[in-house]
């Protein structure tokens, strides 16, 4: 009984000090986000040109996971990558559930476009990078028409959170109908990015201080091509193909995370 207690006694200790240290680590890791992002944009950009600025973001970005995973406080696991070798000119529809989704979907692509929403372009160690990359900002599809064809034409591809924010834990995906209206009025492919995060960590509404209390694994998955112009052959309308690929879009993702949220705990 005397062993019992003891081992019990070492397992709590083992996961408080765990957690103390995955707790410090993630300031560490915020930090060093901050201040890198000031150093590429002040330093490493203005050195190797603006031309390459989303090869660097990518590498940098790599760099910065490897170090999250590195001190342990996340693990990732990033499948089916290489399907996306030779997509080009193509719409990556990605489910939103952590704050890291954006950097770890650029950490694996050397060349890529996304739609930044507004708060971003004011966030001091953010907004530098947007603006060197070409990023577009995250208006109405009319205003943005001619940046994101003008994007795709050139052979990039564009990365897009139809649901506009991370998704809130408990809450169903509510996908916006964008990403589909533009993959059909451009003819464009979409590729799909399914993420998932078991336990639940760094969602909308959450300080990145509330860590799980088990080291939490976020999962990138890479689904098949899906072309756009079978939902307008289908249909014979823009606005109805539109809505029938956001559903099929949810649908897809939604039997991917479903129930993903559940029985989660924070300390």
């Amino acid at each position: 009984m005397t062993s019992i207690v003891k081992k019990n006694n070492k397992n709590k200790l083992y996961y408080y000090v765990n957690y103390i240290w995955r707790l410090l680590a993630t300031a560490i890791c915020f930090a060093s986000f901050g201040i890198g992002s000031l150093f590429l944009v002040y330093v490493i950009i203005p050195i190797v040109g603006k031309s390459k600025t989303q090869n660097v973001i990518s590498t940098a970005f790599r760099f910065f996971v490897g170090m999250v995973q590195g001190l342990g406080v996340l693990r990732f696991e990033f499948k089916n990558f290489e399907k996306m070798q030779s997509d080009h000119g193509c719409i990556i529809v990605s489910n939103h559930p952590t704050l890291f989704d954006y950097v770890l979907i650029i950490s694996r692509l050397k060349k890529c476009n996304t739609i930044v929403k507004e708060p971003l372009w004011n966030n001091i160690f953010m907004k530098g990078i947007i603006q060197l990359a070409g990023y577009i900002p995250n208006k109405s599809i009319d205003e943005n028409f001619i940046l994101i064809k003008k994007s795709l034409d050139a052979g990039e591809n564009i990365l897009i959170f139809p649901e506009g924010t991370r998704t809130v834990p408990g809450h169903p995906i509510n996908f916006k109908r964008g990403a589909a209206q533009l993959a059909v009025r451009l003819g464009a492919p979409i590729r799909i990015i399914k993420i998932t995060c078991n336990p639940s960590t760094l969602t909308k509404n959450n300080k990145w201080y509330n860590i799980p209390k088990e080291k939490a694994l976020i999962t990138l998955e890479v689904g098949e091509l899906i072309d756009s112009n079978k939902f307008l052959h289908d249909t014979g309308m823009p606005s109805l193909a539109a809505r029938h690929l956001t559903e099929h879009l949810q649908k897809i993702l939604l039997s991917h995370t479903k129930n993903v949220y559940d029985n989660y705990f924070f300390m």
